[in-house]
């Protein structure tokens, strides 16, 4: 027959491993720009709505345009894959990326560069994240306005995302291309039956000893010290229960 103090260690076991189970990720997409402009051609891009891999991509007002990689004119998008988002950057230009449902999302990673007809003057991509909780996070990548290759940037606390806004002002003629971006991360259905299984643990054994005669009560992880009638964690029990 199991003591108390094993019974509190082993209900101690389950509640650490529900509340610290690992957490679920979906996959990392990308973002592409592929098909919107036919071979060696560009297509207009302002006011546009793009959608791809479960994400919309809003581009306002202003010069934007998708061109494919082959476009005869332009030489320096050869390196990019395909087709892409660019910007005349004379005016100041945005688009906005959220998730489907509405769901939040983590920017992990953009591929940017520039038309490479210059020379013209640097500009720049101001990357601001709005966070689900409230308050916003920004990163700015400047872009060279000659002898740009594509460059790939990682991006660090653009977590948890209701909306990626992203702005280009007087410059380069910037493109961006292969936005990576991940449904943020949730609890897998195992660890909220753990949990749950810990909490029925929890009431059971406080139901059961509800009825026994006062005596010390075992905390978990604190064997030998106790509580008389368990007190504490009767009135704990309570509270969950009625929250709950």
């Amino acid at each position: 027959m199991k003591t108390g103090c094993a019974r509190s260690k082993l209900f101690g076991g389950f509640l650490a491993l529900a509340l610290f189970w690992p957490l679920g990720s979906a996959d990392a997409a990308l973002i592409t720009f592929n098909g919107t402009a036919s071979e060696g051609s560009a297509a207009i891009a302002s006011n546009s709505v793009y959608m791809e891999a479960g994400f919309t991509v809003n581009v306002g007002p202003g010069a934007a345009f998708y061109i494919d990689n082959d476009h005869p004119l332009f030489p320096a998008l050869l390196p990019f894959d395909d087709d892409v988002l660019e910007f005349n950057s004379l005016v100041t230009a945005s688009f906005v990326v959220t998730a489907d449902g509405g769901a939040q999302f983590d920017l992990l990673s953009v591929v940017t560069g520039s038309l490479g007809r210059g020379p013209f003057d640097a500009g720049n991509f101001i990357f601001t994240g709005t966070f689900g909780g409230g308050g916003t996070i920004v990163q700015v990548i400047n872009v060279p306005g000659t002898g740009v290759v594509p460059v790939t940037t990682n991006f660090a606390g653009f977590t948890g995302l209701t909306s990626l806004t992203v702005t280009t002002t007087d410059g380069a003629f910037p493109v961006i291309d292969d936005i990576e971006v991940a449904l943020a991360q949730v609890a897998e259905p195992a660890s909220l039956a753990l949990f749950a299984l810990a909490l029925g643990g929890l009431g059971f054994t406080m139901r059961r000893r509800a009825g026994q005669r006062p005596r010390k009560f075992s905390v978990p992880g604190y064997c030998g010290a106790g509580i008389p009638n368990g007190a504490f964690w009767q009135k704990l029990w309570i509270n969950v229960t009625t929250l709950a």
